[in-house]
């Protein structure tokens, strides 16, 4: 790999067939913006949700109400349930290695014992 430049996206993105979940975190996380605009928008909606019909709020339920935008706002509900059944073939996929690898070790010590 001598190139100096590493597109992780769309290392991840071409790799996501053979690394579903991990691809899936590592688009998550490389998409983060580097720019602090999104940052302020987000604590822009404190203005959407305090006004003065709300201003009698207590910060835990404001906060409450905030989160739950960012929350409904975010991925559908079946997207997260795809990752879990990823989670659980992912899962399969390691013990199945390890069962592999324990197998090989168990015949290479056989080896070297005879």
């Amino acid at each position: 790999m001598g190139d100096e430049y590493l597109d992780l996206l769309t290392w991840w993105k071409v790799n996501s067939s053979r690394f579903k979940i991990i691809s899936q975190v590592a688009r998550d996380i490389y998409s983060i913006p580097i720019s602090t605009v999104p940052s302020a928008s987000a604590f822009s909606t404190g203005g959407r949700v305090l006004d003065s019909f709300r201003s009698s709020l207590t910060p835990q339920t404001t906060e409450a109400l905030i989160c739950a935008q960012n929350w409904i706002q975010s991925k559908p509900l079946d997207d997260m349930t795809e990752e879990i059944d990823g989670a659980e073939e992912v899962d399969e996929e390691f013990i199945n290695i390890g069962k592999k690898m324990e197998a090989t070790f168990e015949n290479l010590n056989n080896d070297s014992v005879v």
